[in-house]
């Protein structure tokens, strides 16, 4: 993120160092070896990440972690997002977030030292087919100890050693539960996808020993979901302004007919559009990011997904579109970002899901 939202020193240089560490591990050829991967993940760049401390941001130091902050965080995803890197940084951070609200004696707290040390690769199984951004009875069903059904195409579900289910308990009751991926009774179905390096897995539970995470707060799941809806629509920020930046690089020295193809008005309105889409973007992100969008968390994080989800689909296409033909070959690299920006749109629940959410609480608070 820019200093406009008033990093301090730490934060500035975290992100500075985030820069080197991805620009390192993130290759354009590295990229494209692991769409060839059936695990989908960057296990050296996890690796180093770890190392750095990444996982622990805002996990306690009684625990090992480093509680810098939600901010930071975010911060980290949007550098993640502008290279598309293929690691699960925003779902672990925000399972650790969750499970640091769990009440002090809550078993699963005992898991946050070690995400801290990169340990425990997390991701969440909320949302499935549907408008509905949580459904009323969840695929997978928990009888008080064991879990049973299948979560189908949960990102990094490939490779995560836990993972937060959404899962129905009882006749009319819901509820999260922290279950250990690593368990023989729990079968992993690799699940294709456009973009194969986010390792998505169907999870198959059969009997899967699970305990109820809720940390009494009213509609946890609603609470967990908006949060990492904000992580991801950093993501989605990041990459909207690597596409923009790539776009415009070019724009600047392809000539054509006799001037840099920036001059043409096409190219021009293209790009401003882009430009105006992440601006927009930006400023929802920032405002979920504050005071006042926490206040307002529902609100703030449908906003933020819904522009961040536009904002980058349409700086993907467009920064294709600029490229001409190259910009649609494996060499190009641009292709990775449009992978992501079409999964991204769709791994937290569809955009109409998003805007039913804000739909629905705009005019419960004009009602």
């Amino acid at each position: 993120m820019t200093a406009t939202f008033d990093l301090d020193a730490d934060q500035v240089m975290i992100r500075d160092q985030a820069h080197e560490v991805l620009a390192e591990y993130s290759t354009l050829s590295r990229l494209c070896a692991l769409l060839e991967n059936k695990e989908g993940f960057d296990t050296a760049l996890w690796n180093g990440t770890a190392e750095l401390g990444w996982p622990g941001a805002v996990v306690a130091e009684a625990f090992g972690g480093h509680d810098i902050g939600w901010t930071t965080v975010c911060m980290l995803a949007e550098e993640i997002g502008r290279v598309c890197g293929a690691i699960p940084h925003s779902s672990t951070a925000v399972v650790a977030d969750y499970l640091g609200t769990l009440a002090s004696g809550h078993p699963d707290r005992e898991y946050l030292a070690d995400i801290a040390a990169g340990k425990v690769i997390a991701t969440i199984g909320i949302c499935e087919k549907g408008t509905n951004l949580l459904p009323a009875q969840p695929s997978v069903r928990f009888d008080g100890t064991r879990l049973y059904g299948t979560k189908a195409a949960v990102a990094f579900g490939a490779v995560a050693s836990h993972a937060l289910i959404y899962v129905r308990s009882s006749p009319g009751s819901v509820g999260l539960v922290l279950a250990d991926l690593n368990d023989p009774s729990v079968m992993r179905q690799p699940h294709p996808a456009l973009d194969d390096s986010r390792g998505y897995a169907d999870l198959i539970f059969d009997g899967t020993p699970a305990r109820l995470c809720e940390n009494g707060r009213q509609n946890s799941a609603g609470w967990l979901l908006d949060r990492a809806a904000i992580a991801y629509a950093c993501e989605q920020l990041g990459g909207a302004q690597a596409c923009l930046d790539i776009a415009c690089d070019y724009a600047r020295t392809r000539t054509a007919f006799g001037q840099s193809i920036g001059r043409f008005q096409a190219i021009k309105h293209a790009l401003a559009d882009v430009y105006a889409a992440i601006e927009i973007a930006r400023g929802n992100v920032y405002h979920a990011l504050s005071p006042d969008g926490l206040a307002n968390l529902p609100v703030a994080a449908a906003t933020a997904r819904l522009a961040s989800t536009h904002a980058y689909e349409l700086a993907a296409k467009t920064a294709i579109q600029v490229h001409g033909g190259i910009g649609v070959t494996w060499e190009g690299g641009l292709h990775h970002h449009y992978r992501r920006s079409r999964v991204l749109a769709l791994e937290l629940g569809s955009p109409i899901g998003w805007r039913n959410q804000l739909i629905d609480h705009l005019a419960g608070a004009a009602a």
